[in-house]
């Protein structure tokens, strides 16, 4: 059995169907709970993740919602998907680290946020597998659960970013760096990778996911075998 102190999921956290992933917990899965399906509900934006995952012998996993190392506040940034398969066999992990969106492309707050929860949580993913000691190899996914992704919205969006630099740096809006929506040079290269789908986190230059939830079900369903996170047809 692994050396993380998380528990495994009981039949009080069933709902009908699925085992809910409560908002700010972690659990331990084994091949015991192939048969459990998951679910993890974000209620500031209606929209909801199923998973199906499958383990081996000796496989493990750890899934969280908005998990956070236990010595944070509340306030602490964090991930609204967290999931991590261990694979002793071939000593390797697979981190998943996923926001749950309504919609994205009207606001550069909300996407600075966002990978802002994701840095913070793959930090504390990449402690965890470290803490385990054998993983040598390690697969690092990070994205979004979208209903809508604007990619029209958010090159207009960068492009607005973009004047409002020039125009600072021309001294338009005098000396200060402080007018009304302008943003650092630093702060619109990350909106320049987004649109690219491709972010910096702790350094490292990964590709970011974009998954298209239903408009209809406002979900998404996964399956997650072997370390592979898939779209799961058919759907839940």
């Amino acid at each position: 059995m692994p050396s993380l102190n998380y528990p495994q999921l009981k039949n009080k956290d069933k709902d009908d169907r699925f085992f809910i992933i409560k908002n700010g917990c972690g659990y331990l899965l084994t091949k015991d709970d192939n048969d459990k399906n998951l679910k993890i509900y974000e209620e500031k934006e209606n929209e909801t993740v199923y998973i199906e995952k499958i383990l081996k012998e000796n496989d493990y996993s750890l899934v969280g919602h908005e998990l956070k190392p236990s010595f944070l506040g509340n306030d602490a940034k964090r991930a609204d998907f967290f999931f991590i398969f261990f694979q002793p066999k071939t000593k390797h992990a697979f981190v998943y680290i996923y926001e749950i969106k309504k919609s994205i492309g009207n606001s550069d707050t909300i996407i600075l946020d966002m990978l802002l929860q994701c840095s913070a949580s793959m930090k504390f993913a990449e402690f965890l597998v470290e803490s385990q000691e054998i993983y040598c190899n390690l697969s690092k996914n990070i994205g979004v659960f979208t209903e809508n992704l604007n990619k029209n919205a958010l090159d207009n969006l960068v492009a607005m970013k973009e004047r409002q630099i020039k125009k600072t740096v021309s001294g338009f809006l005098g000396k200060k760096q402080s007018a009304q929506g302008c943003i650092s040079k630093e702060k619109l290269n990350i909106l320049k990778n987004f649109i690219a789908e491709k972010v910096v986190i702790n350094g490292e230059t990964m590709k970011f996911d974009f998954r298209e939830m239903s408009k209809n079900s406002h979900s998404y369903s996964v399956k997650i075998e072997n370390g592979v996170m898939k779209k799961r047809v058919p759907s839940f």
